[in-house]
């Protein structure tokens, strides 16, 4: 899926590389979904999910976990309808598969690649509780009140805080976007709201 806006973020690439504030690279799998989209519904019961929610990442995270054969994975990225995630290839750390979950489902994408960074973190392990005090921390401080998407990125080793597992949570809309860090506990390291 081609970008269709630009994030003024600090993500790794799709080789683990990091990117360096206001110099970020647009992830070639951004959605296109809007925040007021109707959502991807559980199967079989036509309800709308919200996976940025405690119980819903819980979820994703135990079916990719599942197909994968692992809990340990090397970046995760959730959208409110479905999530990406990569994970070393068993037996071969040195490469990685792709992994997408969506309305309940998780399956392999697709081979990855190789692994610059080996770095990887074990999803289940993060205190999941954390997200609505953190996006509710995005949404007073980061400068974008009215914003069409939300997401969260999992950096297992972000280099802005010590090469520790971190939890970005970003906020866009139609004139670009911001993000705020924090630790696996919901301590929050760094804001970098619009304008900044």
């Amino acid at each position: 899926m081609v970008a269709t806006l630009a994030i003024v973020a600090l993500r790794p690439d799709s080789s683990g590389n990091q990117a360096t504030p206001g110099n970020a690279p647009a992830t070639n799998e951004f959605p296109t979904t809007s925040r007021s989209a109707s959502p991807s519904g559980a199967p079989g019961t036509g309800k709308p999910v919200d996976l940025l929610t405690p119980t819903s990442i819980r979820q994703a995270i135990a079916a990719l976990e599942k197909v994968s054969g692992s809990d340990e994975f090397t970046e995760a990225t959730f959208y409110p309808t479905y999530a990406n995630v990569g994970a070393p290839v068993k037996n071969n750390p040195n490469l990685y598969d792709l992994f997408v979950y969506r309305d309940g489902t998780a399956t392999r994408k697709g081979a990855g690649g190789p692994l610059s960074d080996k770095a990887t973190v074990k999803l289940s392990s993060i205190n999941w509780d954390i997200l609505p005090e953190l996006f509710r921390t995005a949404d007073e401080s980061l400068g974008i009140p009215t914003p069409t998407l939300r997401y969260v990125i999992v950096d297992p080793a972000w280099t802005f805080n010590n090469d520790k597992p971190t939890v970005m949570v970003y906020l866009t809309d139609d004139y670009g976007g911001a993000y705020l860090a924090a630790d696996t506990d919901g301590t929050v390291v760094s804001k970098y709201p619009r304008g900044r």
